[in-house]
């Protein structure tokens, strides 16, 4: 399971399936095990910051007048995880 979660959905954490339905894989994969350990490695907030830091680049920049450059983005801090038992 771990193997299909990293390589299909490393950065896709809710899925499309047909005409507008959703799928939340957190909660479509909740009641299987392996499921959802491999899922909750992924979903570690230090690979979100990752690939939020490496999808920021790829999106445009919004179009301004100003001939200043734009300011600089907020950091991103990872936050710490729930270790709480549900």
């Amino acid at each position: 399971m771990r193997e299909i979660v990293d390589k299909h959905f490393p950065d896709n954490w809710v899925v499309s399936v047909y005409m507008g339905l959703i799928v939340d894989l957190g909660d479509a994969l909740e009641p299987y095990r392996a499921a959802r350990t491999a899922l909750n490695n992924t979903l570690s907030p230090d690979n979100i910051a990752s690939q939020v830091r490496r999808m920021l680049p790829l999106l445009p920049r919004p179009h301004t007048t100003n001939i200043h450059s734009p300011p600089p983005l907020p950091s991103i801090e990872p936050r710490r995880a729930d270790t709480s038992k549900r």
